[in-house]
């Protein structure tokens, strides 16, 4: 379980699963500045399970942005993962080395509910495709997979699909590059009239986040053993004037990778929610930068709960408060507060729903003053 990290600088991938069977839960994170722009290699990668089997794989709630590759790879398993899920994620700045969700084989896949802004920023290029095998021979997509199997699942649903008009421009003044498409062909076999259905085209700005590294991809064309291309790893403003600074720098305490309310974006989900890492847009800083604060003083009576429980915080200050209830996988199980609350201390009542299942969960409360969470037994 990775939760609340923010994990980069990277050169091969930034989660590698070289063992069977495992189950990974990617959620609330940041993956950022994958791969080495000095090699055009196939490294800088989300998540990477090449040669092995997994029971289960789970991106949600999570932020992709400036890497070399893949998303998530998956190649070369002689048995098929039992399930993959990626869910309210956004992801820019995706060069796309080799495509962006290599499936690879697999009886359960979903994707809802994602933002994807230039998922493949180097397009579909046959000169950039003779490293590592695609379902398509010579084609990028955007999604694939290699195997169908009897009883194979999909569901693709809500995802905002889109490419920058400066992107689709260098797409176009460029002869050996084209515009990948959605879906490998197996995808759409399984798929069929719905496809054209699972995915829209709406140009979203996001409010603070680095600039484009289309720079970096008309380098690549130019020259890809250059060794003066633009940099697409992203530093922070702080390492200015350093060995650090290639001239692409970013304040990140301002990183906030949301959009206007007034889009169609907002309300496409399938829960008829905003589409993308939707929890980056609410507290953005706790969310991003989680800061502990015991000064919070949360508690919980009784522990283990049995019917009910009730919940004890103290604000020092008027403040946002989002205060939540999750399992161990990091699934949203309750939202008990969001809301602005005055200074002073709170109660909140918890009655977990019938049926839910015993054992351990997390509450945790995120404020303006910080964030705090407790694990908690349900019996």
């Amino acid at each position: 379980v990775v939760d609340h990290c923010i994990i980069e600088k990277d050169r091969g991938g930034f989660l590698q699963m070289r063992a069977p069977d495992c189950k990974v839960y990617v959620t609330n994170s940041v993956l950022r500045n994958g791969g080495n722009r000095f090699i055009l290699e196939g490294n800088g990668r989300g998540i990477d399970s090449r040669n092995f089997a997994q029971d289960t794989i789970v991106m949600r709630n999570t932020v992709v942005h400036n890497i070399v590759d893949r998303v998530l790879r998956s190649q070369g398993q002689t048995e098929p993962h039992n399930y993959i899920e990626i869910d309210h994620c956004t992801v820019f700045n995706q060069v796309g080395r080799h495509g962006a969700f290599q499936f690879g084989k697999a009886l359960t896949v979903k994707v809802t509910n994602n933002l994807l802004i230039d998922p493949i920023m180097l397009g579909t290029s046959p000169a950039y495709t003779d490293e590592q095998s695609q379902p398509d021979k010579e084609a990028h997509k955007v999604f694939t997979i290699d195997t169908l199997y009897e009883g194979t699942n999909f569901t693709f649903a809500a995802n905002n699909i889109f490419y920058k008009q400066e992107v689709l421009d260098y797409f176009e003044s460029n002869d050996s590059v084209s515009r990948p498409a959605v879906y490998s062909d197996l995808i759409l076999q399984q798929l069929g009239d719905s496809a054209e259905d699972t995915y829209f085209e709406e140009e979203v700005t996001l409010a603070g986040v680095p600039m484009s590294i289309l720079q970096y991809v008309k380098d690549i064309y130019a020259d890809p053993f250059a060794e003066d291309m633009f940099d697409f790893v992203v530093e922070d403003v702080a390492v200015a004037g350093t060995a650090l600074d290639n001239g692409n720098l970013f304040d990140f305490s301002t990183f906030d990778p949301c959009y206007g309310m007034q889009t169609a974006s907002a309300t496409a989900g399938t829960d008829g929610g905003a589409i993308g890492a939707v929890g980056a847009c609410n507290l953005s800083t706790s969310v991003f930068e989680p800061r502990i604060a015991a000064t919070l003083q949360l508690s919980v009576q009784p522990n283990p709960v049995y019917q009910t429980a009730t919940f004890t915080y103290e604000l020092k200050q008027q403040s946002q408060v989002r205060f939540s209830i999750y399992d161990l996988t990091g699934r949203l199980i309750n939202t008990l507060v969001e809301d602005e609350q005055a200074a002073g201390q709170h109660r909140v009542n918890w009655q977990p729903e019938r049926g839910l299942n015993k054992g351990f969960y997390i509450a945790r409360i995120q404020t303006n003053q910080g964030e705090m969470s407790l694990k908690l037994i349900v019996q």
